[in-house]
């Protein structure tokens, strides 16, 4: 009995047990990666809430004393704006231009210069262009957003030229998370996510996995679902979510965090 169900649907068996078989070791190394960096953030957050508590600690004994914690408290902020996925940002909001303008001159940018060497590449895409939501009655908050996430698309897009997948077939942008961080509420863990659908080979997911975990990258790249490709044999089928990670001062003390009503990915 069971040797006839095995002969009869050996192929889809096999398919599915190499599509479980993938998934689980990927999701694995996606989980290890994000975890370290987090640790990377909670240290260095836990480290900048120990010196500033240590320096409350000094206030209101001498002037030279509160002197030494302007000048240190300023380089607690200092630091913090070195960690994470906006410490090595190519786009940020301008100063003195209008917002809308800017944006879509730079997603413009950003994916006319990935089209281009895709299709030198054979790399299928959407024709219609990435929708970031971008509303005219945005807040500056908002836009900032906006900024971070084509930050992370950008990322991405330069990974999978350099990965050689086959194809992408769904971009969709979520909202801004915010994680809390123990014991401190100035700061917290602020995560960007795009969620994809993509087609390439085992080595292709392989080499994007491994690209996102190189020191201070701060992309999360968290795999949701992973099949063998219905229209193209040999290739895989993927459901990703491509995350940014940031240490953000905490928009907790001007009410609920944008996004807070959704699931962890922040999509609707």
């Amino acid at each position: 009995m069971l040797n006839a169900i095995w002969q009869k649907h050996r192929g889809f068996l096999i398919r599915v047990s190499v599509g479980l078989a993938l998934f689980l070791v990927i999701s694995n190394f996606a989980s290890s990666m994000r975890e370290d960096q987090e640790k990377l953030l909670n240290r260095k957050s836990e480290e900048a809430q120990i010196l500033s508590s240590e320096l409350e600690k000094l206030d209101g004994r001498f002037d030279v004393e509160r002197s030494a914690r302007s000048v240190l408290q300023l380089r607690c902020e200092e630091l913090a704006g070195k960690i994470g996925l906006s410490a090595s940002s190519r786009h940020h909001p301008p100063v003195g231009e209008t917002l809308s303008t800017d944006f879509k001159r730079a997603k413009d940018g950003v994916w006319a210069g990935f089209t281009d060497r895709a299709n030198r590449v054979n790399i299928r895409y959407p024709q219609v262009m990435v929708n970031f939501d971008e509303r005219g009655d945005l807040s500056d908050e908002e836009w900032v957003d906006r900024y971070r996430l084509l930050e992370v698309l950008d990322r991405f897009l330069g990974a999978a030229l350099q990965s050689s997948i086959a194809r992408i077939d769904e971009v969709t942008p979520g909202a801004r998370m915010q994680e809390p961080i123990p014991g401190g509420e100035e700061f917290a863990i602020a995560r960007y996510p795009l969620r994809l659908k993509i087609a390439c080979s085992a080595r292709s997911l392989a080499f994007l996995a491994g690209r996102f975990q190189k020191d201070e990258e701060f992309i999360s790249f968290e795999p949701r679902l992973i099949k063998l490709d219905d229209s193209s044999p040999g290739l895989l089928s993927v459901e990703v979510d491509i995350v940014g990670v940031d240490l953000e001062e905490s928009r907790q003390r001007q009410g609920r965090s944008r996004g807070s009503g959704r699931g962890r990915g922040g999509y609707r």
